[in-house]
């Protein structure tokens, strides 16, 4: 049944009057004229209540790190003269997130909750509200949409109006020096990823010489023997500066596919490592990119991330974003994504696998990038992570996936 209008409110009480009048009852006349004054009244707030009302959501920061505080701020301001009595603001909030001095309500959304914002507002009047919140998640947090609610003082309307806006937060995920994962940069693991002696890239042609027995067809210029009538080869740039290469494995349980669900201790200690390892190695001036077989959020862009190493001063951003924005369904195998990816990296770059459950495939390819020239290393994550029989293959166990956030406690197997 729909609720009574101000305009049926009015009818109502002139009816009242106009008995009143006509039985000559002082109080009922009283009674109705009031009334028609308090319906006239609460017609006039249920027509303009709204009108002039702005509603603004902003974030101190539209990126932020796991762990670090940021503002939250709502505004609202009434731009008219006719002053509000009661206005209610909803703001749909993520539930992931940590709210130092904020109450918040139940949603009927999944993962949601209800930031409700209770004001009233005289003329040209703004109010401002901030709210403290502690980045406890990594992700792609989403405020909004809001619901404003505003009615007169007699309770006798009430108006309803959406505002659809979102504002976005990116969350990195948490990051460690690699020594607290127990990967020390000072032994094996450091001999894996630091940069070397000198090494010839062949994507850094300095020149053409004369073919001589013994060279390898791979080095032959062939643009150039063609031109100069016999055999010449490439005479490479030597350099120590390496790249590094991120492999992430988004499948966390062994031998299911991907509906079959995911472990998300092992997603989030996996993404640990993975933004951990990129973090150092653009600190150390490497070149370092990124390749997971998994889509990011609300599948803006590929099925897979796919950024090669780079020395830009933003590329670690935009690893650490997609790492942010990674979410947990693998929609290929750790061996296709090397085997799509791994050919177009520069030779010598150094690949590093980071997986909870190794299988026969990706260690075979893994084997044979070693075998063409690439330092190749393999990360297994979590307790349960199956033992693995790699060869030569350098392989480094990190444990305790139960305490990801307190990497304190993490422990290497």
């Amino acid at each position: 049944m729909s609720p009574v209008t101000s305009a049926g409110w009015s009818a109502i009480f002139a009816v009242l009057a106009l008995v009143g009048a006509g039985t000559r009852d002082l109080l009922l006349f009283v009674l109705g004229t009031s009334g028609v004054l308090v319906a006239l009244t609460s017609g006039l707030w249920q027509r303009y209540g709204l009108v002039g009302v702005t509603y603004r959501r902003t974030v101190s920061q539209s990126h932020a790190f796991f762990g670090e505080e940021i503002d939250l701020v709502l505004e609202v301001t009434n731009r008219k003269v006719l002053p509000l009595p009661w206005l209610e603001v909803e703001d749909d909030v993520p539930e992931s997130l940590t709210y130092l001095n904020a109450l918040l309500g139940s949603s009927y959304k999944a993962k949601r909750r209800t930031l409700v914002h209770l004001c009233s507002l005289r003329w040209y009047e703004r109010v401002r509200r901030r709210y403290r919140i502690r980045c406890s998640h990594r992700g792609l947090h989403e405020f909004g949409p809001a619901t404003l609610w505003a009615g007169d003082l007699f309770g006798l309307t009430l108006q309803r109006r959406e505002v659809p806006e979102v504002t976005r937060l990116i969350v990195y995920p948490k990051i460690v020096p690699l020594e607290r994962l127990g990967l020390e940069v000072s032994g094996p693991f450091g001999d894996l990823v630091k940069p070397r002696t000198l090494w010839e890239d062949p994507t850094w042609v300095a020149g053409v010489r004369p073919y001589q027995p013994g060279d390898p067809l791979r080095r032959v210029h062939w643009k150039a023997s063609a031109r100069l009538g016999h055999l010449h080869v490439k005479l490479l740039e030597p350099t120590t500066h390496p790249r590094l290469a991120i492999f992430l494995d988004m499948h966390t349980l062994l031998g299911h596919a991907w509906w079959a669900g995911y472990d998300p201790l092992l997603v989030e200690l996996s993404i640990v490592v993975a933004a951990s390892l990129a973090t150092w190695a653009a600190e150390q001036h490497l070149p370092v990119g990124l390749f997971a077989n998994g889509p990011r959020f609300r599948g803006e862009g590929p099925a897979t991330v796919a950024l090669p190493p780079s020395e830009h001063p933003e590329h670690l951003r935009r690893i650490l974003e997609a790492l942010a924005t990674l979410i947990p369904v693998a929609t290929t195998s750790l061996g296709d994504l090397l085997r799509t990816e791994a050919p177009g990296l520069a030779f010598g770059a150094t690949i590093i696998a980071i997986t909870a459950v190794p299988d026969p495939d990706s260690l075979d390819v893994l084997e044979r990038l070693r075998a063409e020239g690439h330092p190749v290393g393999m990360i297994l994550v979590g307790s349960r992570a199956p033992a693995v029989s790699a060869g030569d293959l350098p392989v480094f166990r990190i444990q305790g996936e139960e305490a990801w956030r307190d990497i304190a406690r993490i422990t290497v197997g």
